[in-house]
């Protein structure tokens, strides 16, 4: 009977943590995915202080989660964000307007990408 239990409590316990993990992916990457929109955004209206500061706070926020998104995440998307990251700094340096907005949809698309990954949906539990 005592195994049951101790059963019992490790499926409670992974479901939990999984549920955290979706939970936790989705706050970390949604907030990056908008502020990656809205660089884009703000450099096709020519404000490229809004810009910078937009995809400036998102590769912040994106390289203070990556070691919790890497413990769960496959890492060929992240190893293409990072990829992407460094373009982007190059594109706002040299204010490629078409370019620079390109690619953070692009980015927001591969962030979005990674919080649905991990969301609870049927799909994902299939």
């Amino acid at each position: 009977m005592g195994r049951l239990w101790l059963g019992i409590g490790l499926m409670a316990a992974l479901l939990l943590g999984t549920a955290g993990i979706a939970l936790g992916m989705d706050a970390i990457h949604q907030p990056v995915a908008a502020q990656l929109e809205q660089a884009g955004t703000a450099a096709l209206e020519g404000d490229w202080a809004q810009a910078d500061a937009q995809w400036q706070a998102a590769q912040r926020s994106w390289e203070r989660h990556w070691a919790l998104s890497a413990s769960v995440a496959d890492h060929s998307p992240m190893d293409d964000i990072d990829r992407l990251y460094a373009q982007l700094a190059v594109f706002a340096q040299e204010r490629e307007t078409v370019h620079f907005a390109a690619t953070c949809m692009e980015l927001s698309e591969l962030t979005q990408a990674m919080s649905d990954a991990h969301s609870p949906d049927w799909w994902n539990l299939l």
